[in-house]
């Protein structure tokens, strides 16, 4: 979450005024607001920082129920003037986008500018474009965030986080290049799905060793249970055992109440390790008892309990080479190499290139609440081709959000692909050379009826500036004609 927080920062700054912003989670059994990750000026904040309300104030003072995006200064709030001295809004701005569930809001995302009266209407159509992606996030953070896990029964809207979570699951497990490069990898693991057996996901990052676990627990007879994921790579040393078996009321200084571990929560369903080569070996001896006896002990109590999980694990480092240089026990690596499923590059499965591009152009402008969504050329496509990804699916879909920004019109240009294409169009001979680009030209020009400049223009679809596209033609003895 706080990446994520950081990353929309960054990217909004350029379209509106913004000194701070922050995702927060009111919980209503305890009068309190959460700000589950907080940024301001470019500074990572502490997170999940829990502070008491003024106790007149409750849910209903705090929220605007028939909106989903609203902006206010002190003067000009729909909230009460209690609520706006508790949040200190004296001299400042705030957008606010709230975050629904089936019946009530339940979390927000507050943007604010230390200046008064700066937001308007063009700033909330903005953020209204972003409502579905900020839910989605928000959701993930109660799931995942240690904090709101502990108070996930406080509140009292499990059922709205259940059934965010089993459809973002579903709608996470399509594959893209299921019948072509994902082909062999999508047959391994509907074999393996139906069976409790131990899973290895292996390959870069970016990959979407994510998306194959979430198909295989989609597919499984664990389905309707829960499906946990664990980033082992995120979560501090001291922390990981906490995080893994919970601990009991007592077990350490603020440890005020019982906690579950994501073994108890992923109970009867799955229990995904994500990057489990960063896993301490501390932690790993532990692990490896869970896995082996499914018997667990929160920390605090000698006592065991059993529990019913399948496990999945991901990474993208070389565990053999980390049990030969002992930074991963052997005798864990073969608990979880059951059954191991290598998810091959982009650049290794070329053919699924295009279908990615359109399934994430879809995605995004459905997230973004974009109508009209942009086509991409087909000269544009054979160069994306080419293009290594070394970010693999990851760096396609950053990609892809730049590029709906930045290119507003009909068409997606992947520029800064495309000027890193180390495959030269064009045979090296200039005599060619020169008669492949004529070709080419006359077949965009036959294309668009002769029309250089303007929407569908030869011009915009070859990539060029109409002068520059007509140069090229006097050069090439290419005759006008009138449209």
């Amino acid at each position: 979450m706080d990446d994520f927080l950081m990353n929309l920062y960054k990217l909004l700054r350029d379209y509106m005024p913004i000194d701070y912003i922050k995702m927060a989670c009111y919980v209503e059994a305890t009068n309190q607001m959460y700000n589950i990750s907080q940024v301001e000026r470019g500074v990572l904040l502490k997170s999940n920082v829990a502070t008491d309300m003024p106790s007149s104030l409750s849910e209903k003072d705090i929220c605007v129920g028939d909106e989903d995006v609203f902006y206010m200064s002190y003067d000009n709030s729909p909230l009460p003037s209690e609520y706006l001295d508790f949040i200190g809004l004296k001299g400042n701005s705030d957008i606010v986008l709230q975050i629904k569930g089936s019946s009530k809001v339940i979390g927000a995302l507050v943007i604010r500018a230390f200046e008064d009266n700066v937001y308007n209407g063009h700033h909330k159509k903005l953020l209204k474009c972003l409502v579905n992606s900020v839910s989605k996030f928000f959701f993930s953070a109660l799931v995942y965030n240690k904090l709101i896990e502990d108070n996930v029964r406080l509140i009292g809207r499990s059922h709205d986080l259940i059934e965010f979570i089993n459809k973002n699951v579903e709608e996470n497990a399509f594959l893209v290049g299921a019948d072509g490069g994902l082909k062999k990898v999508v047959e391994m693991a509907s074999s393996i799905a139906k069976f409790p057996s131990t899973v290895l996901l292996t390959g870069e990052t970016g990959v979407g060793k994510d998306v194959i676990a979430n198909y295989i627990h989609i597919n499984s007879l664990r389905k309707d249970e829960p499906f946990i994921k664990v980033n082992c790579g995120s979560i501090p040393e001291s922390l990981v055992d906490n995080e893994l078996f919970g601990h009991e009321k007592g077990a350490f200084t603020g440890a005020d109440t019982v906690k579950n571990g994501r073994f108890h929560l992923a109970h009867k369903g799955t229990l995904f390790f994500d990057e489990i080569g960063e896993l301490p070996l501390a932690s790993q001896v532990k692990l490896l008892r869970a896995i082996q006896f499914g018997e667990i002990e929160r920390l605090g109590n000698g006592k065991t309990t059993k529990v019913d999980v399948r496990i999945i694990a991901a990474t993208n480092r070389n565990l053999r080479e980390m049990v030969k240089d002992g930074r991963f026990r052997e005798d864990l690596y073969w608990r979880l190499n059951v059954f191991p499923i290598e998810i091959p590059p982009l650049r290794k499965r070329r053919e699924d290139i295009p279908e990615f591009v359109r399934y994430l152009v879809e995605k995004k402008c459905n997230a973004f609440g974009i109508k009209d969504i942009p086509t991409v050329p087909n000269y544009v496509t054979e160069r994306i081709k080419r293009y290594d990804w070394p970010g693999n699916v990851r760096e396609m879909e950053n990609i892809i959000e730049r590029e709906l920004i930045i290119n507003k019109g009909k068409h997606l240009k992947f520029d800064c692909v495309i000027e890193n294409d180390p495959c030269p169009s064009f045979p090296e001979s200039s005599e060619c050379l020169d008669s492949t680009v004529k070709k080419h030209i006359l077949t965009t020009l036959e294309q668009t009826r002769w029309k250089i400049s303007g929407d569908d223009g030869a011009a915009e679809k070859l990539g060029m500036n109409p002068s520059t596209l007509r140069n090229k033609m006097r050069k090439l003895g290419i005759a006008f004609k009138k449209t």
